[in-house]
């Protein structure tokens, strides 16, 4: 039983390792091809008229 509970543990700690080093990848690959944050003009007008032309709260 201690023997399965460690192929487990490696097994889990591999699938965290993974996990984090493809989603890293990706990032990285979104972030060159169109990047991940929008201007801080955008961020101050707001997305949803920057994004979808419309209002989200009328205040």
């Amino acid at each position: 039983m201690g023997s399965q509970v460690g192929v487990q543990l490696i097994g889990i700690i591999a699938t965290i390792a993974w996990t984090g080093i493809v989603t890293f990848v990706i990032l990285k690959v979104i972030n060159a091809v169109m990047g991940l944050r929008v201007t801080d003009e955008e961020e101050t007008q707001g997305l949803d008229i920057t994004q979808h032309d419309e209002r989200g709260y009328i205040i």
